[in-house]
């Protein structure tokens, strides 16, 4: 029982993470720069976290994220 309460919050989760469509950000200019939309503190399956790299990927996109930085715990 409990492992296909596993295997259905892990397809929720990659399904979540691959369906929809991406969130659109305005554009922010400061001077000559661009802002970019940044989450610097992510986690894979690798570590603690529930997503492949390649979904966090797709997740961010869907996000409207520029930059993601996948930070592991014990891992380099």
């Amino acid at each position: 029982m409990r492992w296909a309460i596993g295997v259905a919050l892990l397809v929720g989760f990659a399904g979540g993470a691959t369906a929809g469509t991406s969130t659109s950000r305005p554009v922010v200019r400061r001077g000559p720069w661009r802002v970019l939309w940044a989450d610097l503190h992510v986690h894979t399956r690798l570590s603690d976290g529930f997503l492949s790299p390649f979904e966090v990927v797709l997740f961010a996109r869907r996000q409207g994220l520029d930059v993601v930085g996948v930070t592991e715990h014990n891992l380099v």
